[in-house]
């Protein structure tokens, strides 16, 4: 039986040996599907990480990674600095243009499953990080494989909970305009030659729904990793690719880099110059963070659980609000002794639908003990969320007001605390001055892009908007919800 995944020969000697597999040698670099050990560790009992790469559109597992002398960081530069490291390629078919696959996002995030797997089936392999490093596509991909890994449940739940860290250069998160273009001349290829993959293309138009339910569904599989995002700036032939916008995930944790690269060429370096220095450089240091946090956990798990300092502060749900059904009770219920509130939106909100087949938000203001004001958005489907005493602060959507425990003469009866408004993708910020004054002094909320001067908190999903308001000088904290297209009062309107 052939393999899904193959050590590639060394320079120096023989294919490198590994007790789960039976080494093949790659025939030179012709072969581009598959899972492809590029450089095996120094010590095969000392094994620390695993390091994955997944290239992008039109990519293959070796030449996307090697500048123009044919020379790769992933197979020089790395393993000298991360000498206890497995790093791997996975290759795809993600050539378009002259292709009669209908392979899809969600084929190639299964199949990188399915080879990841196969590539640790020993016992010591289990719970040893991975760490993901993804150039364009290959970065939707690993988002879906995270996804689906999550849906699969047992089958695939080493592989997620090992994932410690992603690597993006130039991953088109919102869409690239690449792919406009590149559907169109696939439509033109496709009634030519035949078929193409321009559906793959469609996927990755700016504003797709594809792209966009990745990008929602992915948010809690990501939040709780190590991120370092690198974009280009630099046009390829005319053209800004992945822009800065659309390269950048907004989450509290992620490092973002810019690049003097283009698209094609911010993942193409050998093992010497700026580019090695500035984006290996700071993968090598995400792996050793990596590295060395999973040995602080080992060390804390072989002295046996500590026992417990204090008690956790109280958790106190003021408000929430999944679309338009208030779920206050539901979630108190499920708050745990240790104050921890663990639901998956799927299955646990035991409540009728308030609007089916509309993907929800879920918004929850809440605080711990005397603590201050936070407030968790997540999203219809998006899978499991956890809020947690010892977990991050949660204020960035918060009125700055509030946020600053400030008091100020706001004019009316009413404290706007937070405006929801959809998922809140890519916004990491509360609204702007402007919306928040306008809100105040209109004393109600417009349903639509326009109001939120633009801004569109989850593209080509109908949605809700939540608003969390108390009275002056009161302690009660409420929430009203509308859907797109509606008018949120706030109770003071006519008053």
């Amino acid at each position: 039986m052939k393999k899904l995944f193959r050590h590639r020969s060394s320079e120096t000697g023989g294919p490198s040996t590994n007790s789960t597999t039976v080494t093949q040698p790659v025939i030179g670099h012709d072969e581009k599907t598959g899972l492809f050990e590029l450089s095996p560790p120094r010590d095969v009992d000392k094994v620390d990480l695993d390091i994955i790469a997944v290239h992008g559109l039109m990519g293959h597992p070796y030449k996307t990674w090697q500048d123009g002398n044919n020379k790769s960081w992933l197979e020089e530069y790395l393993p000298a600095k991360l000498p206890n490291a497995r790093i791997f390629s996975y290759g795809y078919n993600s050539e378009i243009t002259f292709t009669s696959s209908v392979a899809t996002i969600n084929g190639f995030a299964r199949t990188l499953l399915a080879r990841t797997k196969l590539a640790r089936t020993a016992e010591e392999e289990h719970g040893r990080p991975i760490l993901f490093i993804c150039h364009s596509l290959g970065g939707i991909v690993v988002k879906k494989a995270l996804i689906t890994a999550f849906n699969y449940g047992d089958r695939y739940e080493d592989i997620l909970n090992s994932v410690k860290g992603i690597a993006f250069l130039g991953v088109p998160h919102q869409g690239s305009s690449i792919a406009k273009m590149g559907k169109y001349f696939a439509d033109l290829l496709k009634a030519t030659y035949g078929n193409t993959n321009a559906d793959l293309l469609g996927d990755l138009s700016t504003g797709s729904r594809v792209l966009m339910d990745i990008s929602a569904d992915a948010v809690h599989r990501i939040c709780t990793l190590q991120i370092c995002t690198f974009y280009e700036t630099r046009m390829y032939r005319g053209e800004l690719i992945v822009d800065e916008q659309s390269a950048t995930l907004n989450l509290p944790d992620e490092t973002v880099i810019p690049v003097d690269a283009d698209h094609r060429t911010i993942c193409k370096f050998g093992s010497k110059g700026d580019q090695c220095d500035l984006i290996g450089g700071t993968i090598v240091e995400l792996a050793k963070d990596i590295i060395q946090s999973q040995q602080t956990l080992s060390l804390k798990a072989s002295k046996g659980p500590e026992p417990p300092i204090y008690a956790p502060p109280a958790l106190k749900i003021h408000a929430a609000y999944w679309g338009t059904k208030d779920v206050k009770a539901t979630l108190m219920a499920r708050i745990q002794p240790n104050q921890k509130l663990e639901v998956d939106t799927r299955y646990d909100l035991d409540t009728p639908d308030p609007w089916f087949n509309v993907r929800k938000s879920t918004s929850i203001m809440y605080s711990f003990g005397n603590g201050s004001l936070q407030l968790m958005v997540t999203y219809d489907a998006a899978g499991c969320f956890m809020i947690d005493p010892a977990g991050p602060e949660r204020s960035s959507h918060l009125n700055p007001d509030v946020r600053e425990s400030q008091s100020k003469d706001i004019p009316g009866k009413v404290e706007i605390l937070a405006v929801v408004w959809g998922g809140m993708l890519n916004h990491s910020e509360p609204f702007s001055v402007h919306v928040m004054d306008k809100i105040q002094t209109m004393r109600k909320v417009e349903c639509t892009n326009e109001f939120f001067d633009g801004y569109d908190g989850m593209p080509t999903w109908p949605k809700t908007c939540h608003v969390f308001w108390r009275m002056k000088g009161g302690q009660d904290i409420l929430c009203q919800a509308g859907k797109e297209g509606e008018t949120i009062f706030l109770p003071d309107y006519h008053m």
